[in-house]
């Protein structure tokens, strides 16, 4: 979800450019949910602007939600990738260096956006929930957190303890990793109920089975099982097909399974991943500017997803105050393009020099020493 793929071949480094389109899209899924989402409560527009289109209700596809999906697939091979060596799945970096990775990339840039949030709300509501924000600050497992999306990273954290512990700390425990993606099954065929919102319900979460999902193609991706030298000059184009197909399958599939069941979990997270192996294996020929769009927008996708809340909250309040019923497309695309550039600007000139600085830091500490 959050690292930015790089490929070794012969000594040169090039870009997986389909991984980085498609985060970018799980991205835009998220912020279009949510402004459809948040269109609906009485203090804007008192309505979804597309009436269960684009979210859960009337079994129709539920985009945030099938973006978070792909987001924790592609968590799960990028650690695969970055992680194991091709020819014998070994640990090719040591655990301090994995987890040091794994906190710069994440926690710095959270911890902002969570301040960030937590100040514009006391400025513009008075509201200063400090019990949830000090959950969200820390990721503990349980309880209400502020800004609500901080729970994606709750498992985030988890998925990155458990595949540093059991293939590269401790390698005999590796038959730990496959049972813990495969625990929401066990729960689920000893008809085991676990208590919503309690530590047992975030161990054993339903969504283990979808980073599972991306173990498996970045293994299936690390031994060469699947095609890797498809030339194109429209990936980008190939991404959205491939999407849209996913949320195809996943919309007939609801007609007939209950939209949160592990049926739908399964069959949605292993679509993600026969995009995402596909997308890996094209390769761009020529770039252009869509190409170099899409590429940021995927670069900012953490930024995007971590601070589209804000912008979202305050663009309708402004635009419902002056237009109370505005064109529904209109509101989705211009919403919608607001956060992706504010994200994107944070994206530069925060995210990225803060996690090069401390990153640069810890460097130099290192060879100090």
């Amino acid at each position: 979800m959050l690292e930015k793929v790089r490929i070794n071949t012969e000594g040169v480094t090039k870009k997986i450019f389909g991984i980085q389109y498609l985060r970018g899209i799980a991205a835009i899924l998220v912020v279009m949910s949510h402004v459809n989402g948040m269109s609906s409560f009485p203090k804007y527009f008192s309505v979804p602007i597309f009436k269960g289109r684009l979210s859960s209700a009337s079994n129709h596809v539920d985009l945030g939600i099938e973006g978070v999906y792909l987001f924790f697939v592609i968590s799960g091979f990028i650690m695969t990738y970055t992680s194991l060596a091709p020819s014998t799945l070994l640990p090719r970096i040591a655990t301090f260096p994995f987890l040091r990775k794994r906190v710069v990339r994440i926690l710095p840039f959270m911890w902002f956006a969570i301040l960030l949030f937590a100040v514009v709300r006391f400025l513009t509501l008075k509201i200063f929930p400090i019990e949830n924000y000090l959950r969200a600050l820390f990721l503990f497992p349980i309880g209400a957190l502020e800004p609500k999306q901080i729970w994606t990273l709750r498992h985030e954290f988890l998925f990155y303890s458990i595949f540093c512990l059991t293939l590269i700390s401790f390698k005999k425990l590796k038959p730990l990793l496959y049972l813990w993606f495969l625990s929401p099954i066990f729960i689920t065929a000893i008809e085991l109920k676990l208590t919503s919102n309690s530590l047992g319900s975030f161990l054993f979460s339903k969504y283990n089975i979808l980073f599972g999902l991306g173990y498996i193609a970045g293994v299936i991706h690390l031994k060469g099982y699947w095609p890797r030298q498809w030339k194109t000059n429209l990936l980008f184009s190939i991404c959205i097909i491939l999407i849209l197909f996913e949320l195809v399958c996943i919309h007939f599939l609801k007609q007939t399974a209950e939209s949160d069941g592990l049926l739908h979990l399964f069959t949605s997270g292993a679509i993600c991943a026969i995009v995402l192996l596909t997308t890996n294996a094209l390769t761009i020929e020529k770039d252009s500017s869509l190409h170099k769009i899409a590429l940021l927008i995927g670069d900012a996708s953490y930024s995007i997803y971590l601070t589209h809340g804000i912008f979202i909250a305050g663009v309708l309040k402004i635009w419902s105050s002056i237009q109370p019923q505005p064109h529904p497309l209109l509101i989705l695309v211009v919403v919608s393009l607001i956060c992706i550039i504010a994200g994107i600007i944070f994206h530069i000139f925060v995210e990225k020099p803060l996690t090069q600085n401390i990153s640069l830091r810890l460097r130099k500490e290192k060879n100090s020493r």
